[in-house]
């Protein structure tokens, strides 16, 4: 584990899997930006708000950063006159990149085996912890 500062200025790229709250939003600053490599490329697929375009745009401008990756917004849908839109190195994809007709198919049927493992008391693949750090799925599970 390391620190966010070391983080910026050790990493070629960075990719954002964090949700937005107060904590996050703007994560990726003009000083987290400033602290990166000259040539890295920033990601982000996780929420808009963690990166204030506005830095990001300069940070690109000024060539710091080789590109950035996004596939969401800090503003939401993309306006047509974001700079976003015209800054070199800038990938812009929609948020849906699983959408498919299997991709949902695929997230039906484990979400169902989920379901089928609580409810037949079976440890769960993908368990949810809670502040206390146990499953609330399991805990709530009537005794037998």
């Amino acid at each position: 584990m390391t620190t966010l500062p070391v983080l910026w200025e050790r990493a070629h790229a960075v990719t954002l899997h964090v949700p937005a709250t107060p904590d996050t939003h703007h994560l990726v600053d003009s000083k987290a930006l400033a602290r990166m490599q000259p040539g890295s490329v920033l990601v982000n697929t996780s929420r808009g708000p963690l990166v204030d375009t506005e830095a990001l745009v300069d940070a690109l401008r000024e060539g710091r950063l080789a590109g950035a990756g996004l596939d969401v917004f800090e503003s939401e849908p993309l306006p047509a006159d974001s700079p976003l839109r015209s800054s070199d190195g800038v990938l812009l994809t929609p948020h849906a990149a699983f959408y498919s007709d299997d991709s949902i198919h695929t997230l039906q049927r484990l979400a169902a085996e989920e379901v089928e493992r609580a409810l037949a008391g079976r440890p769960m693949r993908s368990p949810v912890v809670g502040p206390s750090g146990g499953c609330p799925a399991q805990a709530r599970r009537p005794s037998a």
